[in-house]
Formats: C-alpha cells, sequence, structure tokens
C-alpha cells in the first residue's frame, strides 16, 4: 500500500532535534496507523540515527498496540486458545521479553504433562508436586503471579491460572476449572476435585451447586483485570493504561475517566 505524500512529510519531522515535537509527530503517525503501510521499516533503515530511534519507539508503540488488541480480541472470542492468551497477557506486562522465548518454555512444559498421561487427579496432584508449583491465593497482587513466563520461572502463580494450565497439560476436556469457598480448583465433572493453595491435594468434590464453572475467557478475563489490580496498586500509570486498553478495546485516555485522580480527571 502506497503512503499518502503529506503522511511523508510529516514523518521527516522525525528529525527534529525537539523531543516534544518527535513525541507530538510519533502521535500524528500512530493517529493514521492503517496507512502507514511500510514506512515505519523504512525509517528504520535512515542514515540518521535520531531518525532510526524515533522509528523504532513507533514501531514499538505500533506493536504494543497490536498486542493489546489480538488480546481483546481473544477476550471475544467463544472458545480462546488458553496457552495463547498466557502468552499475551505475559507480553503486556514484560513488553520486552522474548515472545519466542515465552512461548517454547509454556509448550514444552504442556509437552511434558501430556507426555506423563494423567489419569485421574490424584496423578495431576503428583504431577504438581514434583514439578515444584507453588498455587498463591488470588488475594495476592503479584503481577508476576499471572505472567506466564515468571509464573514457569519461579514454579508460583495465581491459583486460577495454573488450574487452567494443569487442564491443558492433561488433556482432559472434561476436567473444569471452578471455584468453590472462595477457592480456585480442578473439577473432574464426577466426583473429585483438586485444589492447590497450601498445598496440592485432591478431594471429594462438593455438591455442584456450591461450585463456580470458569471457562478460559473468563480465566483470561480475570488474570487481566488482576494485572489492572496490580496495576493500580504499584501506581503504575503505563500498565494500568495499558491494561485497561487490552481489557476493552478502547485506545482512547479517556477510557480511565470512570477513576479518581491521578488517572481520572481531578475535581
Amino acid at each position: 500500500m502506497a503512503t499518502e505524500p503529506d503522511i511523508r512529510q510529516l514523518a521527516q519531522l522525525l528529525d527534529d532535534e525537539n523531543d516534544e515535537i518527535a513525541v507530538n509527530v510519533i502521535a500524528a503517525l500512530l493517529a493514521r496507523e492503517a496507512e502507514l503501510g511500510d514506512l515505519p521499516a523504512q525509517l528504520q533503515e535512515s542514515s540518521d540515527p535520531l531518525v532510526r530511534r524515533r522509528a523504532h519507539q513507533l514501531q514499538a508503540a505500533l506493536l504494543f498496540r497490536r498486542r493489546r488488541r489480538e488480546f481483546c480480541a481473544r477476550l471475544e472470542e467463544e472458545h480462546p486458545d488458553y496457552l495463547r492468551g498466557l502468552t499475551d497477557l505475559h507480553m503486556l506486562w514484560f513488553d520486552r521479553d522474548s515472545l519466542p522465548e515465552i512461548s517454547e518454555k509454556l509448550f514444552q512444559l504442556v509437552d511434558e504433562g501430556r507426555k506423563r498421561t494423567l489419569n485421574d487427579l490424584d496423578d495431576a496432584e503428583r504431577l504438581m508436586r514434583r514439578l515444584g508449583f507453588t498455587a498463591e491465593p488470588e488475594t495476592t497482587l503479584r503481577p508476576e503471579n499471572y505472567c506466564i513466563g515468571t509464573i514457569i520461572d519461579q514454579c508460583c502463580g495465581s491459583t486460577a491460572l495454573l488450574m487452567g494450565l494443569l487442564r491443558e497439560m492433561s488433556g482432559c476436556a472434561e476436567w473444569k476449572i471452578v471455584r468453590t469457598l472462595g477457592e480456585f480448583g480442578l473439577y473432574d465433572g464426577e466426583s473429585r476435585l483438586l485444589l492447590g493453595q497450601g498445598q496440592w491435594r485432591a478431594v471429594d468434590a462438593p455438591d455442584t451447586g456450591s461450585m463456580e464453572f470458569w471457562d478460559v475467557r473468563s480465566v483470561l478475563r480475570f488474570a487481566g483485570a488482576m494485572l489492572f489490580s496490580s496495576a493500580v496498586n504499584g501506581d503504575s500509570f503505563r500498565y494500568v493504561l495499558t491494561i485497561a486498553q487490552a481489557l476493552t478495546g478502547d485506545e482512547g485516555d479517556e477510557i480511565l475517566n470512570f477513576m479518581p485522580y491521578p488517572y481520572g480527571p481531578g475535581k
């Protein structure tokens, strides 16, 4: 797609020494994202190091936008890919990490679980104990608990996410992620329930009327909401805005108007 002449003229201002002007130019280019074509890639080949640096900033902003949109679109799917959703979440927070490396670690872990043939929740309990995973309660507002790369590295993470991960490792579609008495677990659809907080333990399942059944989309949305809460708790405007945009698909700053100052408008 050919780039409009006025956009190319605008891009020529990226060599301005004034950083404020450059920020406004990048914002103006982002506003016409659909018309940029291969211009960002061309600018990264410039002989001017200042233009190259700002072109990389533009390209990074476009990449972050795409990641937010992809996660938001995944939440709209009836049956989203859980593993892809986990990597999406990780990259929203740890945006400088390598997506191929995170994906490789995740899929290696899932393959290891599937090779072991988990016949029941007792097998699942033994696997999680052997792997050394600790399931943290959802009241622990640590973003690392909701980012799959750090969950694998630290063998510690959100109980909800670990139950979803274990379900993927088992390959048992009949196993369901549930919440009962304020705790997430994995229900085998018959009579057993796996819990993880404190220690992994397979127990007799309560009556299904006392269990909330969670699908993949609900778990991913919940994890995104917990990351949003972590960002607010850590007073990080950048992540508050990023996660809010990823959850809603709204790219404007006005998305935070419902919040008090400094995120929303002051009274």
